[in-house]
């Protein structure tokens, strides 16, 4: 099943916006000590819904993230981190956290924080992971749809992402289709690791929502 822009999870999502929350109140510990309100459940084929992670998750998490930050890539960070490095880069510095659950199994998370500081907070960053055996399911296009609904109710004017592998072509498919542009480029930015081994360069990609 595709999830598209114009879906009712889409549509019901971004009716929240009209409320808002003030800018300051972002800045959050991004694990919740109590399970908050599932986001959005839906009812196609993948039954998926989200709910924004406790610390009862972080082992969840860290099952999601392990596998990819090991590999290398995408994610510019050591592929030996630590579990505890990893549960911080994922969630502190101002990120909230959501997990994607289907049938009870954690299939994804993302973090949505402000991309900067002072008068650069209005355009947020995400994070987005899908676990290996969910890919090609509708697992990105779910946790971007809510991710864009968040962040218009947090009241962010812009979401971007700061570091694109260029040869990551399924993500930079769907960032596309749901209206991102490259607006910038760091050539041979990103140093693949073996076996692969050679440079690709990094895309800024950005929307205005």
């Amino acid at each position: 099943m595709l999830i598209t822009r114009s879906s009712n999870i889409y549509r019901a999502l971004s009716s929240i916006s009209s409320t808002s929350a003030p800018i300051t109140t972002r800045l959050k510990s991004s694990l919740a000590v109590e399970p908050q309100n599932h986001y959005f459940e839906s009812r196609g084929e993948l039954q998926l819904k989200l709910t924004q992670a406790t610390r009862a998750d972080a082992n969840q998490i860290w099952s999601l993230l392990q596998p990819v930050f090991r590999l290398g890539e995408p994610y510019p960070v050591d592929p030996q981190i630590s579990r505890d490095e990893a549960l911080d880069y994922w969630t502190k510095e101002g990120k909230t956290a959501s997990i994607a659950w289907s049938n009870g199994q954690a299939v994804g998370t993302y973090y949505i924080r402000p991309n900067a500081l002072g008068g650069g907070n209005h355009v947020c960053n995400c994070g987005f992971v899908t676990a290996s055996e969910a890919r090609g399911k509708g697992v990105a296009r779910h946790m971007l749809e809510h991710a864009l609904a968040e962040a218009k109710h947090q009241g962010y004017q812009a979401m971007q992402f700061n570091y694109v592998l260029e040869n990551n072509d399924r993500a930079i498919a769907i960032w596309k289709s749901y209206g991102f542009e490259t607006i910038g480029r760091v050539p041979q930015g990103f140093l693949l690791p073996q076996p692969k081994q050679g440079y690709v360069d990094v895309l800024i990609m950005h929307k205005h929502l």
